[in-house]
């Protein structure tokens, strides 16, 4: 039911979204692959397609890939937390503690009042076995949002 709705609406991100949804949780992981090639192609700045690319590329045992579709997706679009966000899983997936640990705090540097990479630079950092880094993000954090500070 969806494919005809995306030949007959081509551009329409949404729907082509909705088909790599359905397509991921009936395991028709090849259909989907083609389903966000063709989001990038037609939309090569969407940050969403990028990830769903990064990771289509990551389960395919792709990691190098997945690496290079992210760096340079943050390189054209330095100001979205979600591209380091899933960058950042990428390497913790992985095990490589240190270089998740670096791009937290290159993002941090970089956009230090987004508070939703505030709150995930605490997660990520406990991840990475910093607690104390995490709980100086944290005061960084209360400082910054003294009206708003949950943290």
């Amino acid at each position: 039911m969806l494919e005809p709705a995306v030949k007959r609406y081509p551009f329409h991100v949404a729907l082509r979204f909705l088909l790599l949804r359905a397509q991921r949780s009936l395991g028709r992981f090849s259909e989907a692959e083609e389903v966000v090639r063709e989001i990038v192609r037609r939309h090569p700045s969407n940050a969403a397609g990028l990830i769903q690319l990064a990771w289509v590329h990551e389960l395919d045992g792709r990691d190098d890939e997945a690496l290079r579709v992210l760096e340079t997706a943050i390189g054209r679009d330095p100001q979205n937390a979600e591209l380091p966000n899933a960058l950042v899983e990428i390497h913790l997936r992985n095990g490589r503690l240190d270089r998740a640990r670096g791009i937290v705090e290159e993002t941090l540097a970089r956009l230090p009042t987004n508070v939703f990479w505030r709150e995930r630079s605490i997660q990520f950092l406990l991840q990475c076995g910093k607690g104390d880094a995490a709980l100086d993000v944290a005061r960084e954090g209360v400082v910054s949002f003294p009206r708003g500070a949950y943290l």
